[in-house]
């Protein structure tokens, strides 16, 4: 009978351990000086390797020709410790061995010395269930312990343990893998397979682990028995979004471009379609959280996301709030619809709306310049080509300067941050040359949404649009500008979150 994945790709020594290197060399260094400890607890979320380090520890303790810490699995003691037929080797389930007579028995038999190799090794998985008498049992024998036995105690939930239990052992913390980790661990058992998976959907394969070796093997399983381990079959991201049962992609995408366009009908279909595919509504929420946790770390590293960092934490708060609602939903569909609909009535009363819809804010009638020429319908429909018989004047420019600023940061307050610093260096053919002191700024000035912005509050303004190109002058840098850019993200998560604080 064929095994399941994690136990055939199981480690068999230390160095197989991914992403536990700081623990590994402890407990590889504590063999090799043989000094290991009486008692040793690992902790940490499931799948993390840490039953398998105790294995591996317990083979290493006991093996005949280990070499620099590392057990040679291929001496009998290594062996019989895969196969399961070492004498001192014992495997305690505390889940089901939680009282105080499993552990007085094991205290009877502890006094005895080893039968077959030089450690006698107890790993008792799930620590944490033994009754209170239990634990009071195992401490008189982890307070003198006898010669030649080690106690591996292994727990997903240290904190329920006796701190007399825990000071006794040497704690080590297992960690969750990450994803480039996972991904290597699974790459190795695709090879040795022979099985083929797109690059996307090993993807998707490794999310859905969450950071656990065992659990990213079991939906690899899982997405290969679906396919009868077919050689030549390249699985492909619809293979394993319809084995897992996940929304497509372009489901997803299709509710987000509804959310950022407030497009209800679009919302409504496509929530329609994911009622009649029978997509698990928790894990669709999973995903698009995902998917609007990318666009916030966007928004604070480059600030290149299509929603501002206030839109995008008020949306995944909406969400965050249908997640929890949906415990006690009793139609968990209609809480994410509604969940939705919220979003874009939101949007629709309380977001600011591109420039264009806005109408512009005359505290005073100005005088009109002879460069200030009122828009009329036909100035409105102006191409580029079109636009350079329009005659702007600099100066016309710098008197309204600030007040084009104040009607950009309206729509985008960063932009007009980096329009602030820039110098006017001339108008010519309807563009305008500004000076920056970074690259970086020449780049963000030249988006293309950023030009639509300032086109169209110089239309309003002016009577021309005016097209913005930017040109790097190293001189404008200074000390100020570096210490601002370098706290600018700080400001703006500041500013987001000050009404929660």
């Amino acid at each position: 009978m064929s095994q399941v994945l994690y136990r055939k790709y199981r480690s068999t020594n230390f160095s197989e351990l991914y992403g536990q290197e700081s623990i590994t060399r402890v407990l590889r260094q504590a063999v090799k000086d043989k000094a290991a400890a009486h008692a040793y607890l690992f902790t940490g979320p499931r799948g993390t390797g840490k039953t398998s380090a105790a294995r591996i520890l317990a083979k290493a303790l006991n093996c005949l020709n280990p070499q620099d810490g590392e057990p040679c699995n291929q001496c009998s003691n290594c062996k019989s410790i895969s196969d399961g037929s070492f004498l001192d080797l014992f495997e305690i389930d505390a889940a089901s061995n939680r009282g105080i007579d499993e552990i007085r028995d094991l205290r009877e038999k502890v006094g005895f010395l080893p039968a077959e190799g030089g450690y006698k090794v107890y790993i008792i998985d799930e620590v944490h269930m033994l009754t209170p008498e239990a634990f009071n049992a195992l401490l008189k024998t982890l307070e003198e312990p006898p010669e030649r036995i080690v106690f591996i105690l292994a727990t997903t939930e240290a904190h329920k343990l006796p701190l007399t239990i825990i000071s006794r052992t040497q704690r080590y913390d297992f960690k969750l893998a990450s994803q480039d980790v996972l991904k290597k661990k699974l790459e190795k058992i695709l090879k040795s397979e022979g099985i083929k998976v797109e690059d996307k959907a090993l993807d998707l394969i490794v999310a859905a682990g969450n950071g656990s070796f065992r659990d990213a093997e079991t939906v690899l399983e899982k997405v290969l028995s679906s396919y009868g381990y077919i050689k030549d079959k390249i699985i492909n991201l619809q293979d394993v979004e319809y084995v897992l049962g996940y929304a497509s992609t372009e489901i997803i995408e299709q509710i987000y471009e509804s959310i950022i366009n407030s497009d209800t009908n679009q919302a409504l279909q496509t929530l329609k379609i994911v009622e009649e595919q029978g997509i698990n509504i928790a894990q669709l929420l999973v995903q698009l959280l995902n998917k609007f946790r990318g666009l916030m770390i966007n928004a604070v590293e480059d600030r290149s996301s299509q929603l501002s960092l206030k839109r995008i934490t008020v949306i995944i708060n909406t969400l965050v709030v249908a997640g929890n609602d949906l415990r006690t939903s009793l139609l968990p569909i209609l809480t994410l619809e509604v969940a939705i609909m919220s979003l874009m009535q939101e949007s629709e009363h309380s977001m600011p709306r591109p420039v264009a819809n806005i109408q512009p804010k005359e505290d005073k009638p100005r005088k009109q310049t002879q460069a200030q020429k009122p828009p009329t319908a036909a100035t409105k429909q102006l191409s580029e080509k079109e636009a350079s018989i329009v005659d702007v004047k600099i100066d016309a420019l710098h008197a309204t300067w600030g007040t084009i600023l104040e009607r950009c940061k309206v729509v985008n307050p960063q932009m007009v941050a980096m329009l602030s610093k820039a110098q006017i260096s001339e108008i010519n053919n309807s563009r305008i040359l500004l000076k920056v002191g970074y690259a970086f700024h020449k780049s963000r000035l030249e988006h293309k949404r950023s030009r639509e912005i300032f086109s169209q509050v110089c239309l309003e303004h002016l009577g021309a649009p005016l097209l913005i190109v930017c040109e790097v002058d190293p001189q404008l840098k200074n000390s100020a500008d570096i210490s601002e850019t370098t706290n600018s993200n700080k400001d703006l998560v500041e500013e987001v979150f000050s009404d929660m604080i």
